[in-house]
């Protein structure tokens, strides 16, 4: 008996040092509400839910807008300084909620792939999460915060279309071309907060158009995307490597031309922001030796999109991993899921290479075609993914990309990826052909019916449509092969895939985000 009392109080206290000595990534990393899990999207929800519950969402909102700290933090170059510090103060609030959320970071939308149309945002603003687009002003309707009322009013948008969110283009120029933080409405600072930064309070308005912005939970997920592509402007132009003693105009410049104003005290004005900071000590998201401060941002596309726009000045990352063409892959997994068939190409042996680089390219052009009565569709809001059975064709969508690899290059993995604009418990079947030609004519030219492919995947069901998150292709590597070793041209190339679905005993199929921004295709090679 006693045996059995000593064993059982042993595992009670191996249970108790398992639950409570969990091991968070040193730096925490921040990623893209797109890349969390289901359960991580979940864990977030719940904790900000007890942030409002327990008050200190309500606290921290009169942080922001205290006249003291607004007027700082507003139009001034204390703007980005003041905001990491404010949104890292909520974030380890979030993380001393409990076990469970000791591991916890914030997470970002990043809104610059939805500047042409925001219901491609759909797996941020829909209505499990942070409120469904509308065009009808007032209280939010949905989102997990439909009854919270911040502020003792619950929580507005109007929803402003005069405003537009500021795309991936006009971002990398403003990264790229402005090396100086600035004092005037010429350095960086200034130029982002006025478009890209305030675009978005004012696109969504309500109280996000306002100084009690903080009333809006989306604020967090907002400024960590600021956070996140100002510290893409400060690696790009090597200030993470500048020691934080010798911080000067170019990193960061005050409101005064003759004085620096790295040194000046920010002010909080709040006993829940105790701490006495300067610019200079909050400089650095990563090897900071002023305070204890250490955070990172997962590996993204933009980075290499940028370097792709400026290949004769490319930005040197070191804070930014990215996912860019010709940088090493890791993680590359092959999906073998392919069946013998007369028109479908067979498994070739398994291959190894190496350096494995990457290639990543967004949709050149997409369009969708009617089988039934043969008319095209170039422009639609959605694209119609679908079939009503297997053997009668309701729609097709093609997608054009601009790959350039070289050719006979090694296809390890290839996949697309696209943003489903609805929900579905039923999984879909996919099937996807590629064109016979490369440098094809455009979809303007060609209907999709007309076109010849050469080599075709068989179904592969899809299941993951229950959420608007987005979602890839199996592997289609198989196919990309075929057209890079078809094509002997050294230079970049023009290669459709043309998708067709089928939802069992459900007609017309799934629809998909028609926003080319959206909609990429992503391969690693040898």
């Amino acid at each position: 008996m006693m045996h059995h009392r000593y064993l059982l109080v042993t595992l009670l206290l191996i249970s108790m040092i398992a639950y409570t000595t969990s091991v968070c990534t040193k730096p925490r990393i921040r990623r893209a509400w797109s890349e969390l899990t289901l359960q991580e999207q979940h864990r977030y929800i719940k904790a900000i839910t007890l942030a409002y519950e327990s008050g200190h969402f309500d606290r921290m909102s009169e942080v922001h807008w205290a006249n003291v700290n607004f007027r700082y933090a507003h139009f001034t170059s204390g703007f980005f300084p003041w905001h990491r510090w404010f949104i890292w103060k909520m974030e380890n609030y979030l993380r001393s909620l409990g076990p469970e959320f000791e591991c916890l970071a914030l997470t970002y939308w990043d809104w610059e792939y939805h500047n042409g149309d925001p219901f491609t945002a759909g797996h941020v603003l829909n209505p499990k999460y942070f409120g469904s687009v509308t065009n009808i002003p007032g209280c939010v309707t949905d989102g997990f915060f439909v009854s919270w009322t911040p502020g003792e009013d619950c929580v507005r948008r109007t929803w402003n279309r005069n405003y537009t969110i500021v795309g991936q283009k006009a971002l990398a120029d403003l990264i790229v071309n402005f090396p100086n933080y600035g004092i005037d409405a010429h350095g960086f600072r200034s130029k982002f907060e006025a478009a890209p930064h305030s675009n978005v309070h004012n696109w969504l308005g309500g109280k996000m158009g306002t100084s009690f912005s903080t009333y809006d939970p989306i604020f967090y997920h907002h400024h960590s995307n600021v956070d996140r592509l100002y510290s893409m402007w400060q690696d790009c132009h090597d200030y993470d490597a500048v020691s934080q003693e010798d911080l000067g105009f170019d990193e960061y410049a005050g409101n005064d031309p003759n004085y620096n104003g790295i040194d000046v005290v920010i002010p909080f004005g709040s006993k829940y922001i105790p701490e006495i900071l300067t610019p200079r000590v909050i400089h650095h998201i990563t090897g900071n030796k002023m305070i204890e401060m250490e955070y990172q941002y997962s590996p993204h596309r933009f980075p290499g999109l940028i370097n792709q726009h400026y290949q004769n000045k490319p930005c040197k990352w070191n804070w930014m991993r990215t996912l860019s063409p010709n940088v090493p892959a890791t993680d590359v997994k092959r999906q073998q899921n392919l069946k013998s068939s007369a028109d479908v190409i067979s498994m070739i042996p398994e291959r190894t290479c190496e350096p494995l680089k990457m290639f990543e390219a967004n949709a050149l052009q997409v369009a969708e075609e009617n089988e039934l009565d043969g008319s095209p569709h170039k422009s639609l809001q959605n694209l119609s993914l679908g079939y009503d059975s297997v053997e009668k064709s309701e729609s097709l969508v093609g997608i054009r990309f601009l790959v350039d690899i070289p050719s006979q290059s090694t296809i390890v993995s290839a996949h697309v990826s696209f943003v489903p604009t609805q929900l579905s418990d039923v999984p879909i079947y996919l099937k996807i052909e590629v064109e016979q030609t490369t440098d094809s004519v455009s979809f303007y030219d060609m209907k999709l019916s007309e076109r010849r492919t050469a080599k075709k995947m068989n179904w592969n069901i899809i299941n993951n449509w229950t959420t608007l998150r987005p979602i890839s292709t199996p592997d289609i590597s198989q196919l990309l092969q075929y057209a890079v070793d078809d094509d002997t041209s050294t230079h970049s190339r023009s290669i459709t895939f043309i998708l067709r679905g089928v939802q069992p005993n459900i007609p017309n199929g799934r629809y998909v985000s028609s926003d080319t921004q959206s909609i990429i295709l992503l391969v690693s090679y040898c």
